[in-house]
């Protein structure tokens, strides 16, 4: 659990480092090349999972479908820094004594339809981290569009990472 916890901190920490270089007037421009998206509502939907993991470890049922998207995060970059360093502190705070089974519900069927599935703390990481690299990918797009510089290896998972890294070898 270790290594997934410190990935998941990893990540967080390249979107604060981003968002903190980032000027504020770019958070919010939406891109209809990217789905009419911005960084912000990218930033917002991250941090809404990992508030989503937090409240659910409290009695072992983290519902997704559940978030409760705050207009703030989305539309005001220091709200969604906020964000982002209350998911680093939250990610801080879990240990590996804390991996332990949940029960989980997602958005994949319809509303009178969605069931709860079996899972672990770790697991549920493991989602967040994958979820966070997806979004951060998408958020790289759009800083490239805005020329905004973007540091290497942003929104690219690490196993693509060594994948690349082992080929230049």
């Amino acid at each position: 659990m270790r290594y997934v916890l410190a990935a998941n901190l990893d990540a967080l920490q390249q979107g604060v480092h981003l968002l903190q270089r980032l000027k504020a007037e770019a958070y919010g421009v939406r891109n209809p090349l990217v789905s009419n998206t911005s960084i912000g509502l990218h930033i917002r939907h991250i941090s809404d999972h990992y508030v989503c993991l937090e409240r659910g470890l409290a009695d072992g049922r983290v519902d997704y479908t559940r978030r409760a998207p705050d207009p703030e995060v989305e539309n005001q970059r220091d709200a969604g820094l906020a964000a982002l360093q209350r998911a680093v502190g939250f990610v801080t705070r879990l240990s590996a004594a804390r991996s332990r089974l949940l029960l989980v519900r997602m958005d994949t069927s319809p509303a009178d339809d969605r069931i709860w599935s079996l899972s672990s703390v770790t697991r549920e990481l493991e989602f967040v981290l994958s979820h966070t690299v997806h979004h951060h990918a998408l958020v790289s797009v759009l800083c490239r569009l805005l020329s905004v510089p973007v540091d290497d290896g942003f929104g690219v998972a690490h196993s693509t990472l060594v994948r690349q890294s082992a080929k230049q070898m």
